[in-house]
C-alpha cells in the first residue's frame, strides 16, 4: 500500500482562551410533559420537553408509553412551553360508557367537528433566542413521524433582554397568548386558529422572518416589578368572550396582582387593568412556587412551601382566601413544588369539584 506524507503544519503558540457558551451534547432530562394531540385526535400524544430538545411518545391502550417516535433538538435553551388546542368537550359519561368504556374528548372549530385526520393541538415553544416556535408532527408515507414547526421572533427589529420568553401562558380557549420576560414587559398575542397556525407552519419559509404570522395583533405592556408569575384565568357564561390575564408582580418589598381584561372581539388597544388590580398577597404568600388557574370563575390557586392556598373571586368584594395545609416530612421542607397538572373531567364534575395533580 502507497504510503502518503503530508507537509508539516505549524501550530499556533499564542494561548487563546474562550468560553462555551453552548453544551456539545442535549441534556436528558425533561422538564416538562404535556399531553398534546399534535399528530391528529386519533392518538394520544405526549411531548416531553427537554433542556433544548423535544420528544414525541405515544400512551398506548394498554398503559404505557411507546418509544421516542420524533425528536427535534434546537441548539438553544427552551424557557416556556403550552399547548394551543381547538375546542375540546368531554363527552357525558354515560355516552362514554356505551361508546368505548372509557372518557372521551372531542374538539370542534368554529362549531363543527374538528377532521380527526388533523392535529387539534400545537405545542408553542419560547425558545432563549427571544423566538416562539409552533410545532406539530406529522406521519410520513414511509412509516416515519417527523416534527414540523415554524419560528417567529416575539418582535423582530427590537432588542429584547436575553431570554424574552421566560413565562409563557395560553388562554383556556387558545384566543390569546401571553409571553413576558423575567420584569419589565410582557407580549399579548391574539391568536388564529389552530387550523389556520397550521397552514402558517406549512407555508413557512425559514429565509423570511415575517412568513410566519400565527396571530391577528398583538401589543406589549409596561409594568413595574419582576414578573413571579403569570396565567389566564377561566371566564364563564355570560362572559365568555372576556380575556383575563393574571401576573404576581413583587415590587419594592410588595407582591401584588394584576389583572388585564378584553373582549376576544375587541382589538388588543382595548385591553385595560381589571377591577381587583393591585391587589396586595400577604407576605406568607409572597413568593409563590406555582401559579394555578382554577375551573371556578376569576380564581386561582398558589403552592407556596407546604401550603396550598386558593382565591375566589378574585374581581369582586366576596374575594375568598383558603389555605390548606399539607403534612412533609422533615427531610422533604427544603424541596419545591416544580409542576401541576389536571386530569381531563366532565364539565358536571368541575362545577363542585377541583383535581389537581402536584409535583
Amino acid at each position: 500500500m502507497d504510503s502518503v506524507l503530508y507537509p508539516p503544519f505549524d501550530v499556533p503558540q499564542d494561548d487563546h482562551a474562550g468560553v462555551l457558551s453552548q453544551t456539545l451534547a442535549s441534556s436528558p432530562c425533561i422538564k416538562t410533559i404535556l399531553p398534546a394531540k399534535v399528530r391528529s385526535a386519533l392518538y394520544n400524544d405526549i411531548v416531553l420537553v427537554g433542556h433544548s430538545s423535544i420528544h414525541l411518545r405515544e400512551f398506548l391502550p394498554i398503559g404505557q408509553l411507546s418509544n421516542v417516535i420524533a425528536s427535534l433538538e434546537f441548539g438553544v435553551q427552551i424557557l416556556a412551553s403550552k399547548v394551543i388546542s381547538a375546542e375540546a368537550h368531554t363527552i357525558p359519561i354515560e355516552d362514554a360508557i356505551l361508546a368505548n368504556g372509557r372518557d372521551e374528548v372531542r374538539y370542534k372549530l368554529r362549531g363543527h367537528d374538528y377532521d380527526d385526520t388533523q392535529p387539534p393541538q400545537i405545542v408553542v415553544l419560547s425558545i432563549a433566542s427571544s423566538e416562539l416556535v409552533f410545532i406539530y408532527a406529522r406521519n410520513l408515507p414511509t412509516g416515519i413521524t417527523r416534527f414540523v414547526y415554524a419560528k417567529r421572533h416575539i418582535l423582530g427589529g427590537m432588542q429584547w433582554p436575553t431570554k424574552y420568553g421566560k413565562h409563557l401562558a395560553v388562554d383556556p380557549e387558545s384566543r390569546a397568548l401571553a409571553v413576558a420576560s423575567a420584569k419589565g414587559s410582557f407580549g399579548l398575542l391574539a391568536l388564529k386558529d389552530v387550523d389556520e397556525i397550521k397552514a402558517e407552519i406549512d407555508d413557512w419559509d425559514p429565509r423570511n422572518p415575517t412568513s410566519m404570522q400565527p396571530l391577528k395583533e398583538q401589543r406589549f405592556i409596561q409594568v413595574d416589578g419582576v414578573i413571579l408569575r403569570m396565567d389566564f384565568l377561566k371566564t364563564n357564561f355570560p362572559e365568555h368572550q372576556k380575556v383575563v390575564l393574571l401576573l404576581i408582580i413583587a415590587n419594592q418589598g410588595t407582591t401584588r396582582l394584576l389583572l388585564y381584561r378584553w373582549s376576544s372581539w375587541q382589538p388588543l388597544a382595548t385591553v385595560k387593568p381589571s377591577k381587583g388590580s393591585g391587589y396586595p398577597l400577604p407576605s406568607r404568600d409572597a413568593f409563590p412556587h406555582l401559579l394555578i388557574p382554577s375551573c371556578k370563575q376569576m380564581s386561582f390557586a398558589i403552592m407556596a412551601e407546604q401550603r396550598l392556598v386558593f382565591y375566589d373571586n378574585i374581581t369582586s368584594k366576596a374575594l375568598k382566601r383558603s389555605e390548606f395545609v399539607f403534612a412533609v416530612r422533615e427531610q422533604d421542607k427544603e424541596k419545591q413544588w416544580v409542576q401541576w397538572a389536571k386530569p381531563v373531567r366532565h364539565e358536571q364534575h368541575k362545577k363542585n369539584k377541583e383535581d389537581i395533580f402536584l409535583i
